[in-house]
């Protein structure tokens, strides 16, 4: 398996973009599980 290095100019926008944007937040501890998650999605991340 290869992997690919992709430089853009304007960042990526988008619902999944923003959703895997706050996920990354979460995990690194920089931002708190956002109130309209699932409790399953809210554990795991917290795991």
């Amino acid at each position: 398996m290869t992997l690919e290095l992709e430089i853009h100019e304007e960042p990526f926008t988008g619902k999944l973009t923003n959703l895997l944007r706050g996920f990354c937040y979460v995990v690194r501890c920089e931002k708190e599980i956002p109130r309209d998650a699932r409790y399953a999605d809210g554990i795991q991340a917290m795991g």
